[in-house]
């Protein structure tokens, strides 16, 4: 069995698993016969991409999430592997750690600022939120019109998609965990 044909195999079946569905049921859903379905969770069938959209329309997925290998279950990333960027003429490195992916809505990263140091975040996209946790040092933040000061260990959620800023306002460095979510909360 090649690894697309296994990995469709073990998609499907975990995607019919965990939605409780027979396979009856996904048989009526994709309008592919329940023999064919067995098969192709068995591994023992190498379906058609007619047959593989077949499935994916009537699951309401897409294609490639019945034919995406498994990923490891944990990511380990060195902080001598992650690339910055900078702001404010230096004084502010922003080092993205984990970027927004297929699935995960969410960017994580680290923030270093010097001593009045200063960024300036346009708006991300609506319903986005923003988490900011201070490590060390303090900054204010500005939301909008509202402004307010976070001391090492307090932290802060906001609507990331109005404009917003970051000072560094004490005597050291500052260092931010940010977290942006880019999902609609209901």
């Amino acid at each position: 069995m090649d690894h697309l044909q296994k990995a469709l195999a073990k998609n499907l079946k975990n995607i019919r698993e965990r939605r409780g569905l027979s396979l009856d049921k996904l048989a009526s859903m994709t309008k592919v016969s329940k023999s064919m379905l067995g098969q192709i969770e068995r591994g023992e069938s190498n379906p058609t991409l007619g047959t593989v959209w077949k499935i994916a329309n009537g699951l309401h997925i897409g294609l490639t999430e019945l034919i995406k290998e498994k990923q490891s279950e944990y990511v380990i990333i060195r902080k001598n592997e992650v690339s910055y960027f900078e702001e404010d003429m230096g004084k502010c490195q922003v080092f993205p750690y984990f970027t927004y992916e297929d699935g995960r809505p969410y960017e994580v990263y680290k923030v270093d600022m010097a001593p009045k140091g200063y960024i300036h975040a346009e708006p991300h996209p609506k319903g986005s939120i923003e988490i900011i946790v201070v490590h060390e040092g303090q900054v204010a933040i500005r939301v909008e019109e509202e402004e307010f000061v976070l001391n090492e260990g307090d932290a802060t959620r906001f609507f990331g998609d109005v404009e917003h800023v970051y000072h560094n306002i004490g005597s050291k460095k500052a260092r931010l965990g940010v977290v942006i979510y880019y999902g609609q909360i209901d």
